[in-house]
């Protein structure tokens, strides 16, 4: 028989993730927003919980929860601030991308770097929107261009959750025109690359504390090591990257819900949450 009751292990971990929520998060939202960032000593308490780090393999230094734990306590952050989700340290969409797609060497090479020590302040992203549409053809105008033994990529992605924060992107591009969505390819690019630049960052209702953007890439040679190949089927592994990224936002929405709930029960009673005046 299924069970969808948390286990005692994760009872325990929602627990924890729940009071670091109401504990230091909720106080401090407005002030994470107003700065547009969360505090190190805040991202270095989320670290020491792992919530950085819940979907990185154990192989790569990570704990390896899976897939449930990591929603169940995404949940509880946002129930605290739905940015902080968004803007806490670590790998981030980057982790579940490279877990996805990558072999296990690079898994083990670009994850663990993301469980040391100071590793709150290192951050991942993944680029997939496009600044322009391509009226003349499915797929991306960003491209990916065989030179020698590796590649040469080419546009601007938008979109990019930490673009300006990030220091490791995994970012999509067309290798095959006329393959359209079918002729994609996945490269890990490095924020130090020559040619990488992010845009200008976008300003948000109520997630400042992270940072949406874009990023320009301008002749940014890759070598065929940091392309992802996603195994045996690429587009499948596309699928299960997305499936699951979506599963992690809609648990942190569920959470900004619960607390949209809580709030306007105590305000509808007479009391001022969030210093929220009830006159």
């Amino acid at each position: 028989m299924i069970s969808f009751d948390p286990s005692e292990d994760q009872k325990l971990m929602i627990e924890s993730v729940a009071q670091f929520a109401k504990a230091t998060l909720r106080p401090r939202f407005r002030d994470f927003e107003k700065a547009r960032a969360i505090p190190e000593d805040v991202r270095k308490q989320a670290h020491e919980l792992g919530l950085g780090t819940l979907l990185v393999p154990e192989a790569a230094g990570g704990p390896g929860l899976g897939l449930t734990t990591a929603v169940l306590l995404e949940e509880e952050v946002a129930y605290g601030d739905p940015a902080a989700a968004f803007g806490f340290g670590g790998p981030g969409a980057f982790g579940l991308a490279v877990a996805e797609l990558g072999d296990e060497a690079q898994k083990k090479r670009l994850l663990a770097p993301y469980s040391e020590a100071g590793a709150s302040s290192r951050f991942g992203a993944v680029a997939w929107g496009e600044a322009k549409a391509l009226p003349d053809r499915p797929g991306f105008a960003t491209t990916a261009t065989r030179k020698g033994d590796g590649w040469v990529l080419r546009g601007e992605k938008s979109y990019v959750i930490n673009a300006d924060r990030a220091g490791d992107y995994v970012v999509f591009a067309q290798i095959d025109a006329d393959k359209g969505w079918e002729g994609l390819g996945a490269f890990v690019v490095r924020r130090a690359d020559r040619g990488v630049s992010p845009t200008e960052r976008a300003t948000t209702l109520g997630l400042d504390a992270a940072s949406f953007g874009g990023l320009k890439l301008e002749d940014v040679e890759v070598k065929e090591e940091d392309r992802l190949a996603g195994g045996s089927d690429f587009g499948a592994a596309v699928l299960r990257f997305f499936v699951k990224q979506a599963l992690l936002v809609s648990a942190r929405e569920v959470g900004l819900c619960r607390a949209a709930f809580d709030v306007t029960r105590e305000y509808r009673n007479g009391a001022r949450p969030l210093g929220l005046d009830p006159r």
